[in-house]
């Protein structure tokens, strides 16, 4: 799990300095990460608060935009996705976690997509901490990412959210318009079956 700092000055410190380690090797840019994101993670949304609409670039392919249930403007919000329980998740490139946790993701989609009721309700989605769209496209293809995958390159969600720790995932119900927390987790997922069944158990 990579850590993130909490406040407004040390975020934008961080993005300066993580622009500049975008320049550098990959494995010089996972070591120098680890140290710099060394704080505890911190707060996030808790279940049963609001889920904020985010609002995210629409993507460009008619796969993902028929996925998600949206139309085809320059951009769309995150209470605008046409599903029952939404499944995002907050991660980095850069991240070996993330990466490690790549298979997993795939793994629940799939699942999701198997389950006759699940695949009716449920959207997944990730968003790409201070990740441009090119460094969000290369993760989706070099892991195979089959959902949705956004940029955060400006951290705006990461300070809307107060996600302080890469990968989070946080899993919203859409019912009535409003768009509320209905489960946290900090870190990877260890059980896909587990993860399944939590969704399963949402009404």
């Amino acid at each position: 799990m990579r850590t993130i700092g909490n406040s407004r000055k040390d975020t934008h410190m961080k993005r300066h300095f993580y622009s500049r380690l975008k320049a550098l090797s990959p494995y010089i840019v996972a070591l120098a990460l680890a140290v710099l994101f060394s704080q505890p993670a911190g707060a996030i949304p808790a279940v049963g608060d609001s889920f904020p609409a985010i609002t995210l670039q629409t993507p460009d392919t008619r796969a993902d935009r028929d996925y998600l249930g949206i139309g085809g403007g320059k951009t769309f919000t995150t209470r605008e996705i046409k599903a029952d329980i939404v499944v995002v998740e907050f991660f980095s490139m850069y991240c070996p976690h993330c990466q490690a946790d790549a298979p997993a993701t795939v793994d629940l989609f799939n699942s999701i997509k198997k389950d006759s009721r699940l695949s009716k309700q449920v959207r997944m989605i990730g968003i790409g901490v201070g990740n441009s769209g090119y460094e969000v496209g290369i993760f989706k293809d070099k892991y195979h990412i089959p959902f949705p995958l956004f940029p955060d390159g400006e951290y705006t969600v990461l300070e809307l959210l107060d996600i302080r720790a890469t990968p989070t995932y946080i899993v919203y119900k859409i019912a009535g318009g409003k768009a509320t927390v209905a489960y946290t987790q900090v870190g990877r997922i260890k059980d896909v079956a587990s993860f399944i069944t939590m969704l399963s158990s949402l009404r």
